[in-house]
């Protein structure tokens, strides 16, 4: 149900009915997507879907498709943000060039009014209509995935639409909500500069344990270490996080794992055990050390998931529910490094972790717990 909301678009989408986790909310296939390949040399993504949009044969038809997106007149929003927006100046020769590209005749103020749609609703994956009503959270009740990203067991058959789906109880009445930030492990000064830069407005304070935001909780300590500032190993670990992909080699991977190590030495120091970056560097460790995995069965790689894994787990439980998408994961990994331990090296595992692991039938039965948690999930 879409109904007003006291928020800058003045409107959200809201839960009819009680929604268990699991539950496809919402699926949609996008109106419009812009590969990487059609961006040009002096664009920026968002200028690109604008342009798609206006030189396409549909142009008539997604302007009216558009008419629902927030603004629906140019004077909603303040004019110093409109400002803010590429081609929106006055006189903007950029306005100008897109006009005159048009497939039927629009006039500058519509091409205006597109661009300022676009930059605020518009996601990576593509222009939708629907999806673009769900408003933000840091802490979301729903994820989105793409075609094909949800696991088999879970659906009928292969899906070809984008779908947001519950990761928790929704009761009637409650918003929808999912993050516009993609990675939810983000600091809030981090959050709020990001959420400003994409969609001109502030970013509303999200409830959380003080811990999860605690730097320099040792009185020793006022820096990080090699870094600085929270931002700069933001910006680190942002960057690393765009080089981890499932096309990382074995060596690339394991040259990142060493170097995540190495932060997590001097980030410890400063950052209480469960602040949210000091988890973002855990879920990265975890990346790499998978890849690692998936290669060969290293011992010293699946000591560090386990490791990982368990903090992930700490800090996973104070901010997320434990129906999300995101704790299977982690209890997948957390399983994986025991299996490979328990195959390889037992006395490893059962020395690293003697509380936990510490003989073969613990370590067995609490591999056998974690793949029924994530299977469950």
């Amino acid at each position: 149900d879409c109904r007003t909301a006291s928020i800058p678009g003045g409107r959200g989408v809201f839960a009819k009915v009680d929604v268990p986790p699991g539950t496809v909310v919402l699926a949609e296939e996008p109106l419009l997507t812009v590969a990487p390949c059609e961006v040009l040399p002096h664009e920026s993504w968002h200028m690109a879907v604008a342009r798609c949009i206006l030189e396409s044969k549909r142009q008539k038809e997604l302007q009216e498709r558009l008419q629902v997106l927030h603004p629906r007149r140019l004077t909603d929003l303040a004019p110093h943000l409109r400002e803010e927006v590429d081609g929106f100046q006055v006189d903007s020769p950029i306005a100008r060039k897109l006009a005159d590209a048009a497939e039927s005749a629009v006039t500058e103020e519509e091409v205006q009014l597109v661009l300022l749609k676009v930059r605020l609703n518009a996601f990576e994956s593509g222009l939708y209509i629907e999806f673009a009503l769900v408003n933000h959270a840091c802490f979301p009740n729903c994820v989105k995935f793409g075609p094909g990203e949800r696991s088999a067991s879970l659906q009928d058959s292969w899906c070809p639409r984008y779908e947001i789906v519950a990761v928790r109880e929704i009761r009637a009445g409650e918003e929808i909500t999912i993050s516009y930030l993609g990675v939810a492990e983000r600091s809030s000064s981090a959050r709020a500069v990001l959420f400003r830069k994409q969609h001109l407005c502030e970013l509303s304070p999200s409830p959380k344990p003080p811990c999860l935001e605690l730097e320099y909780w040792n009185p020793d300590i006022d820096v990080i270490e090699g870094f600085g500032s929270l931002a700069e190993l933001e910006d680190v670990l942002d960057e690393e996080s765009a080089g981890l992909d499932v096309k990382t080699s074995n060596v690339a991977a394991a040259l990142s794992l060493e170097k995540f190590k190495e932060i997590e030495k001097v980030a410890r120091t400063a950052l209480h055990p469960r602040h949210i970056v000091l988890c973002r560097l855990y879920r990265l460790i975890s990346r790499a050390a998978r890849v690692v995995l998936a290669f060969s069965p290293d011992e010293a790689a699946a000591e560090q998931l386990v490791h990982a894994a368990r903090e992930v787990r700490a800090t996973q439980g104070l901010f997320l529910p434990s129906t999300h998408c995101d704790v299977a994961q982690v209890a997948e990994d957390l399983a994986g490094g025991i299996s490979v331990l328990l195959a390889q090296d037992r006395a490893r595992l059962f020395a690293a972790f003697p509380v936990e692991y510490g003989d073969f039938n613990s370590a067995a039965a609490a591999e056998a717990a974690l793949r029924r948690e994530a299977n469950n999930i």
